[in-house]
């Protein structure tokens, strides 16, 4: 998953993902603050192995190219598939939605 100081929605984003078919979950934190980055680290105490944190500090953010460089440093990992989302992209909906 990419995000970009998006505390509210990461540890929903996070949780959801590894609580309903994701066996892990690698964020790539794109160009974020510190409050940001202290709740990743948040994330990572309370799904232990379970979460991959990356950095990109660069302040443009080339999609395609950060994801082959994710997919490389995960290589040696033996997924079944990779899905990518972004923690703004998620959606709760109502009871009766």
């Amino acid at each position: 998953m990419q995000a970009r100081n998006e505390k509210t929605l990461i540890s929903l984003t996070v949780s959801h993902a590894l609580m309903n078919g994701c066996s892990e979950v690698c964020i790539l934190v794109h160009d974020s603050d510190q409050d940001f980055k202290k709740e990743v680290l948040l994330l990572e105490k309370l799904w232990p192995e379970r979460i991959h944190v990356f950095y990109q500090e660069e302040t443009k953010y080339h999609q395609k190219i950060s994801l082959h460089v994710v997919r490389f440093l995960m290589q040696n990992q033996n997924y079944d598939w990779i899905y990518v989302f972004d923690a703004d992209e998620f959606v709760v909906p109502s009871k009766n939605f």
